[in-house]
Order: structure tokens, then sequence, then C-alpha cells
């Protein structure tokens, strides 16, 4: 749900692009009306009809456009992106295949910043396990010099 801040924002934003600002009485009521909506909805709904229209929009007409926004397409890349994450905390398994071919779908579909991230938090993973053995290690080293 937006909140009364993101309403008021987007009241600003259609201030200031129409150059007309609505009373308080005014943004009480679309604080009360578009408080209902996701942030998102709200958002793409101000940006619509700034684009579609030369008027100030009332209530109902942010309201109809809002819910004409289909919802978002769910990111498969990213959904997977976090189950190799847990993979790695739940199981500790961590396969570079499976990073080195999710990261080149995610450059496939123009998300370099994604894969990007992706290589970095491998190699954090990566450093992990290698900490974790050398500390193992360490203490096996330590208890054999303990036992002689």
């Amino acid at each position: 749900m937006a909140t009364e801040k993101q309403v008021i924002h987007s009241l600003k934003r259609l201030a200031a692009y129409y150059g007309r600002e609505p009373t308080d009485e005014q943004a009480e009521i679309y604080v009360d009306l578009l408080g209902d909506l996701d942030a998102w909805r709200l958002r793409g709904a101000v940006r619509g009809w700034m684009q579609k229209s030369p008027f100030f929009p009332k209530v109902s007409e942010l309201l109809e456009l809002a819910a004409a926004i289909p919802e978002p397409q769910p990111d498969y890349l990213a959904a997977e992106a976090d189950h190799l994450a847990d993979k790695f905390y739940f199981t500790g398994e961590l396969d570079q295949e499976e990073w080195d071919a999710l990261i080149e779908r995610f450059e496939k579909a123009e998300r370099p910043y994604r894969a990007a991230n992706l290589r970095k938090r491998y190699a954090i993973y990566t450093a992990m396990i290698a900490q974790s053995s050398n500390a193992d290690g360490g203490q096996q080293e330590h208890a054999n010099e303990l036992s002689q």
C-alpha cells in the first residue's frame, strides 16, 4: 500500500506538472482514497495520466488508470538466483556450473548489473567456503599438536 508520503509525493509531481496545487482538503481526499493502491501502481497511474491528459486528474481517474496497469511479470531469473543462494546457505552446496549458467542467462537477458552481482556473490560464497575449510584445517592441526 502507498504510504501517505508516497501519495503526497505523487500529488506534488502532479502539481508541478500541471501548475495547480490542490487545497489541503483535496490533498487529504487524495491521500485517503489513493492510499489503498500499491505504490508501484500509484506511480504508474500518475505517470500514465501525465502522458495522456492535459488536465489535473480526479481520484477516480487515477484509480481507473491504476486498475488497468497489469501485474508485473515474475522475475524467474531473480527467483533462480535466490534459489542458488538458498541452496548454498542451507546445504553448503556451491555448484560453479549452475552459477556460471545463470550468470550467462542474465547477460543474454541484457541484465549485466545482475550478472555482475551474481559474480560477486559467487566469489563471496567461495571465499566463505575457503575460510571455513582453513579454519577447520587449523583446528585439526591444533588438535594433532595437542595429542602429541
